[in-house]
């Protein structure tokens, strides 16, 4: 599985820095990168890109 975080589609909302930091995280611009992939079950990584309001996280398989 990869995760990527599209930083042009990034609004910066945070939801997914605020609900699972160990895996998401806002740089300086506020825009979001993968920290750790391996940190959270898939279960919450999917349900991340599921609530991202501009479709910046994308799963892989």
């Amino acid at each position: 599985m990869k995760i990527e975080g599209d930083r042009e589609l990034c609004i910066g909302s945070g939801n997914c820095a605020f609900w699972l930091p160990e895996v998401f995280e806002l740089d300086a611009e506020s825009k979001v990168f993968v920290r750790d992939p391996g940190a959270a079950p898939v279960e919450r990584i999917l349900e991340m890109e599921a609530q991202c309001p501009v479709g910046a996280i994308k799963v892989k398989r």
